[in-house]
């Protein structure tokens, strides 16, 4: 961490003396305090000339709200190397549409909403107030965004799999 000057994270490596022979990688530590920044990625990565994996479970992708979030901004690097991205979540859209965007982002690189922010607002959403702070969505949105994800979304509801007894 160059602001503190101390250890963030720590790959281990075990290189053979033979030139021809795979390099092995062990184990991976992040310190508590700079987890969720995908440094454990960089920390893999950084020693690939070509990436080496094919794809990216996002675990609550939910929380990729944000497009501007130290996050996202971290991600995006590996957006394009990685081909496959799938996404779970629980809540997708638990404060409304507005939240679709990063998440859609991670899972396909900006094919089905773009890779503006700014773009998708304007496309979808309304200002409400004079600032501009707040962003209301068109009466068209809800359609238009799901219809957009449908070929990379799917929703199951408890009922479409869950059967539980009575008690």
């Amino acid at each position: 961490h160059v602001p503190s000057g101390r250890l963030a994270g720590f790959t281990e490596l075990s290189v053979p003396p033979q030139p021809n022979r795979a390099v092995a990688q062990g184990d991976t530590i992040v310190l508590s305090e700079h987890r969720g920044h995908l440094l454990g990625m960089l920390l893999k990565g950084k020693r690939f000339k070509t990436w080496p994996i094919d794809l990216v479970i996002w675990d609550e992708v939910s929380k990729a709200k944000n497009p501007k979030s130290k996050r996202i901004r971290a991600a995006k690097y590996y957006l394009w190397k990685i081909e496959r991205h799938w996404g779970l979540t629980g809540t997708p859209a638990a404060n409304g549409l507005m939240d679709l965007f990063g998440q859609a982002l991670l899972i396909d690189r900006g094919k089905s909403l773009g890779t503006s922010v700014t773009a998708y607002k304007l496309r979808y959403f309304e200002p409400v107030d004079y600032q501009g702070r707040k962003w209301e969505p068109q009466e068209h949105a809800r359609k238009s965004i799901y219809k957009r994800l449908k070929d990379v979304a799917i929703s199951l509801k408890a009922s479409d799999w869950l059967d539980i007894p009575d008690i």
